[in-house]
């Protein structure tokens, strides 16, 4: 975003003084127009048609003030990119495409960093999780309990009929704009967004055609943690 810069000292200015309010309006869009399209304080004759509303006899009585002069096609601001002691105004066009590309190059090289940083604090991560190097959880039950399970309504689901399990969450932006928070206009971060869009209507649809437990309601059939916990609880004493 460009900003237009407004002396504090504006309303003093003897050009402004001299200037009707219609007229200072009129300077004020010009600045916000020329800085969004990084026209470097040039404001073509139809942008100074639109933004008068009509009323182009404006544009002469800022020219007649000293705030701006006519060019070809147009007109330009007088002193845009700096006052008449150097002080900086305006960025130039230059200036702002400059800040603009180290912007993205910066956010690339970041995205960079943090995706070598996740491989490799995943890999330790998921060694840990596997099931073949971490002793198991859970006791293996015997047949009296398995058939306490039975009894209480959780019977153990056939092979291959539970739910699918969703795949990973994808990310809302590309690989280069990862750690960005105000990205650049990309069509791959689109793609992205779309993506992600997706994967989450597809989860709640398969939420939604879950089955659910017979005994607590909105929780899935062959994933109960309430019935989990019941398997799991110390029998009461006789």
């Amino acid at each position: 975003m460009v900003w237009f810069k407004v002396d504090d000292r504006l309303h003093s200015h003897p050009k402004a003084l001299a200037t009707s309010l219609a007229a200072l309006g009129l300077w004020t869009l010009a600045g916000s127009w020329s800085g969004d399209h990084l026209t470097d304080g040039f404001v073509s004759d139809q942008a100074v048609s639109l933004l008068s509303r009509g009323s182009n006899e404006l544009a002469d009585e800022l020219v007649a003030a000293g705030l701006w002069r006519r060019v070809r096609a147009g007109y330009r601001f007088h002193q845009w990119e700096a006052n008449g002691d150097g002080t900086p105004r305006n960025p130039t066009k230059k200036e702002v495409v400059d800040n603009r590309t180290k912007k993205a190059e910066a956010g690339r090289l970041g995205g960079l960093a943090s995706g070598k940083t996740r491989s490799k604090t995943e890999a330790p991560a998921s060694a840990r999780a596997s099931p073949m190097l971490r002793p198991p959880t859970r006791p293996v039950p015997s047949a009296s309990s398995k058939h306490q399970g039975d009894v209480r309504g959780r019977a153990s689901p056939p092979p291959g009929s539970g739910p699918t399990p969703p795949a990973a969450e994808p990310p809302r932006t590309c690989p280069e704009h990862l750690d960005d928070p105000d990205p650049p206009p990309c069509g791959r971060c689109a793609d992205a967004r779309r993506a992600h869009d997706r994967w989450t209507a597809d989860r709640a649809k398969r939420l939604a055609a879950a089955p659910e437990c017979p005994r607590h309601r909105g929780k899935p059939a062959y994933n109960c943690p309430l019935c989990r916990s019941e398997t799991l609880a110390p029998e009461e004493p006789a």
